[in-house]
């Protein structure tokens, strides 16, 4: 071996060590990015099975209920349903409530800072129950409550309950 190649086998081993710790760093990323985007989808299937729900009532006639089992991701503590009409008459912190507020969307997930986007608006849904609004805590991923086909104001409406 010549005294070149000894000086240079140090610096081979430490750019290896580099290369090494990149990859490593770059793999725990890829995997929380991956981790993020499969809960922004669950989120996203909970919100389209919800209004598929509510279309598929509000073609139903008056008084047709069902018992609903949504799906949602696992940070998820509370789904919540706002009707502007009414003011917010359920104890939430003042970042929340200032948010609800400001929002035209009916549908929260809680907490509001778990996802990037966790408020949507569901056509024809409505909160008929006398918290506004009315908030369902999740049990092992899972919300329940029951939606009815009803009449408002000569409109047709899909309207939350407690089951």
């Amino acid at each position: 071996m010549n005294k070149g190649e000894l000086l240079s086998q140090p610096f081979i081993m430490i750019f290896a060590l580099i290369v090494m710790a990149l990859i490593l760093i770059f793999g725990i990323k890829s995997f929380m990015d991956l981790k993020t985007s499969a809960s922004t989808v669950e989120l996203a299937k909970t919100v389209n099975t919800l209004q598929e729900e509510v279309t598929r009532y509000y073609n139903f006639d008056l008084g047709s209920s069902k018992k609903i089992s949504l799906s949602v991701p696992s940070t998820t503590k509370k789904l919540c349903f706002y009707d502007k009409s009414r003011v917010i008459n359920l104890p939430l912190n003042d970042y929340e409530k200032a948010t609800i507020e400001a929002s035209n969307n009916n549908l929260f997930f809680l907490p509001l800072d778990d996802h990037a986007k966790n408020a949507f608006n569901i056509q024809n849904l409505n909160n008929k129950e006398t918290n506004n609004p009315y908030c369902i805590s999740t049990t092992n991923g899972k919300a329940n409550f029951i939606i009815q086909t009803e009449m408002e104001q000569n409109h047709v409406i899909v309207a939350t309950h407690k089951p």
